[in-house]
């Protein structure tokens, strides 16, 4: 494991396991991850999910909700950012209650992207559809998320020339969002969908920025995306600095309030079993019990070994999930394990020999 990732947390670690980085890019990753970070992706898609607002923007520019294939671009007002406090107390939620049961909608289509959103029970999915196929994916609790989320896109390794973009949910009386980008500050006005009376949306392009470009200039490859909220009368309601600057210093406030929302749900967070394990392409294979719900993989390591564990959401009433479904979940080393055999931390038993090729 990277030196740099040797003081994380269980939680950090689990979270950057679904981040195909190497060391090289740690660095720059961790702090997002730290921040509340969650992310899933399929190819290089990249989503930053900061307990913060969604937002894009560039000086002199701003671009609306698209219809179709071409956003409209209208004259943004000067940067409005101010450094009075936001309205939103840190820790408000996207959602108040569950959101309505919904299909996959799409929100946006740009360039042949379709850009789509689904509701399950505690659960909302962001996915982004390639036009030559394949997607990206990020799913969040919409009442343990901050009120204002960023999800940034651009990084398909099939488009280097995409132009980097935000795709924004933030909550219904937000009226405009601001980003700052290198170049000055992008603004659009949000919008809705009728299936999501709770929510607003926004999409905004940078027209003068592309993957290729911004991967050639380290500084700028996983730089988190800054936006304001505005009210309908032009108040702050939230700046997504702020937020995730409060997160980071108060994680255990946001895991405290992660754990309220699962006991109104009448659930809570408990161990899962690992069924099987094996080694496949340098990877850690596992396959952990589900009980009806998304089982989630952490792993801590020391000089001897390599710890792994699961946990799964599960009614307070039940015990731990030790039989039943299976996941299969990936872990990817960001180093060798070398002669250290990999353990199951809740049983004691070795599920891959020393040498066995991690």
């Amino acid at each position: 494991m990277s030196p740099l990732l040797e003081d994380a947390d269980e939680r950090i670690r689990s979270a950057l396991l679904h981040l195909p980085v190497g060391d090289d890019r740690a660095a720059d990753v961790l702090p997002a991850v730290r921040a509340g970070a969650r992310s899933r992706r399929n190819r290089k898609r990249r989503v930053a999910v900061t307990g913060a607002v969604m937002a894009l923007g560039l000086a002199g520019f701003a671009v609306a909700r698209a219809t179709d294939d071409k956003p409209v671009v209208t004259a943004s007002a000067p940067d409005a950012r101010t450094a009075a406090s936001s309205e939103y107390p840190p820790l408000t939620p996207l959602a108040d209650g569950p959101l309505p049961l919904v299909p996959k909608t799409t929100i946006i289509v740009h360039d042949g992207y379709v850009q789509s959103i689904e509701s399950r029970p505690g659960q909302i999915i962001l996915t982004d559809e390639f036009p030559g196929g394949g997607a990206g994916s990020s799913s969040l609790d919409p009442e343990a998320t901050s009120a204002l989320l960023v999800t940034e896109d651009g990084w398909s390794s099939d488009d280097p020339d995409r132009k980097r973009h935000v795709l924004g949910v933030t909550r219904a009386d937000v009226a405009r969002v601001e980003w700052t980008v290198p170049s000055g500050t992008l603004g659009a006005e949000t919008f809705g969908l009728p299936a999501f009376p709770q929510l607003k949306f926004f999409f905004i392009v940078d027209p003068e920025r592309t993957v290729s470009e911004d991967w050639a200039e380290p500084e700028r490859r996983l730089d988190v995306p800054e936006v304001i909220a505005y009210g309908a009368d032009g108040a702050v309601l939230a700046d997504s600095k702020e937020l995730r600057e409060y997160e980071m210093a108060h994680s255990d406030e946001t895991e405290a309030r992660q754990i309220e929302v699962d006991r109104r749900r009448g659930i809570e967070v408990k161990d899962a079993g690992i069924a099987d394990a094996r080694v496949r392409d340098g990877a850690l294979i596992v396959g952990t019990y589900r009980c009806e719900g998304d089982p989630e993989v952490v792993w801590t390591e020391d000089d001897d070994a390599i710890r792994v564990s699961a946990t799964v959401k599960r009614p307070i009433a039940e015990g731990a999930c030790l039989s039943g479904e299976t996941k299969v979940l990936e872990i990817g080393f960001n180093e060798p394990v070398g002669d250290r055999p990999v353990i199951d931390a809740l049983t004691g038993e070795v599920l891959v020999e020393a040498g066995a090729g991690l």
